[in-house]
């Protein structure tokens, strides 16, 4: 082994190429929005706790969507502020395996501390319309059960009303909707419905 004046070249050589990088990876970044409604599927009887609840990850002071399927105003950058934000999309056959997580904590409207946790998992291809995944949301509305269901429907093709929706590697933009989904406590029955859009970026492959 050659040596540069006390460094082996193989170590002068793998110090010059780290100089050299672009540097640290891109954060993930991750951006939820979700609507809860009545649902459908219950009883005549059954109520949606959440009725007219929008869910945001970040918070939405306002309230206000923060993404579509046409826009996105404010995405979750991982450990900026409190941001939590782990997100893979990676090639599996003709698909892509999709895991992603957005916690974010903020103010809410009534100006009072609100800590909201999304969490997503599916498996998707690009031209794919709702094809089953599952979902969690939690907030300071749900309380400390989240509202969980493993039948949301996940769609990533572009269509008139939503364009900006796709799938890639380390990429994803999706509608979903979750003609029922409850709490994990829910002993009365009580079930909502969900639709929204969820966005993940610079995900691990």
């Amino acid at each position: 082994m050659r040596m540069i004046g006390k460094l082996p070249t193989e170590i002068v050589a793998l110090l010059l190429l780290t100089s050299c990088s672009d540097g640290a990876l891109p954060r993930s970044q991750g951006v939820a929005s979700l609507h809860f409604e009545k649902s459908l599927s219950g009883t005549a009887t059954t109520i949606c706790p959440l009725l007219d609840h929008q869910m945001n990850s970040p918070i939405s002071p306002l309230g206000m969507p923060l993404v579509t399927g046409s826009a996105s105003f404010d995405d979750a950058v991982d450990g900026q502020a409190t941001n939590y934000v782990k997100c893979r999309v990676a090639p599996e056959l003709d698909k892509y395996r999709v895991t992603g997580e957005v916690i974010t904590t903020g103010l809410g409207a009534d100006g009072s501390e609100v800590t909201t946790d999304v969490s997503v998992q599916v498996l998707i291809g690009e031209n794919d319309t709702q094809l089953e995944g599952t979902l969690h949301a939690s907030d300071d509305k749900t309380g400390i059960a989240p509202y969980v269901s493993d039948a949301c429907l996940f769609t990533v093709l572009p269509s008139a009303d939503a364009p900006a929706l796709g799938i890639g590697p380390g990429h994803v933009w999706a509608q979903v909707s979750c003609a029922q989904i409850d709490d994990m406590r829910n002993f009365r029955g009580d079930e909502c419905a969900i639709q929204g859009f969820i966005k993940f970026d610079a995900c691990g492959q």
